[in-house]
């Protein structure tokens, strides 16, 4: 293979590959264009013997409750989970292109959030002030009505 050829290739596979690490910018930037956070629902987690809920509300507050895995959260049952609630954990959530944080807070403390907008779903890490907790990389669903 002469030299010529050889730096072509490597040209194209060069340019390929900073396309793709360089997805946020790249072509490839319109694969999350519609992960935006969702008012219309809820974002779930669900661990052995609870369930964990987030709502967002266009006014950019945040509230977080979790619930007994025996109980679903139903439409009916938005009536009470609602920012008005003294019974949740608040915040005011930040967002910056795909990234957001919020620190929700209850009688029994706060806990800090941070992580990416997918679409249908939210990856953050967490991390307790109340119990010095650290969760990494918590799959959270989106839930829509």
């Amino acid at each position: 293979m002469s030299v010529s050829k050889y730096f072509k290739i490597l040209t194209i596979f060069l340019i390929f590959g900073m396309m793709i690490i360089g997805c946020d910018n790249g072509i490839f930037s319109n694969l999350n264009k519609n992960a935006d956070i969702r008012y219309d629902g809820v974002y779930y987690r669900e661990r052995p013997g609870y369930i964990h809920y987030i709502r967002f509300y266009e006014d950019k507050t945040v509230i977080t409750i979790s619930l007994a895995d025996t109980i679903a959260l139903t439409t009916q049952m938005l009536d009470w989970f609602n920012k008005e609630q003294p019974f949740v954990s608040k915040g005011i959530f930040t967002i910056t292109g795909k990234n957001i944080s919020f620190q929700a807070i209850s009688e029994q403390g706060s806990v800090d959030y941070n992580g990416k907008i997918f679409f249908g779903k939210l990856i953050l890490d967490i991390h307790s002030n109340i119990n010095g907790n650290v969760t990494k990389n918590a799959e959270y669903i989106l839930r829509t009505w």
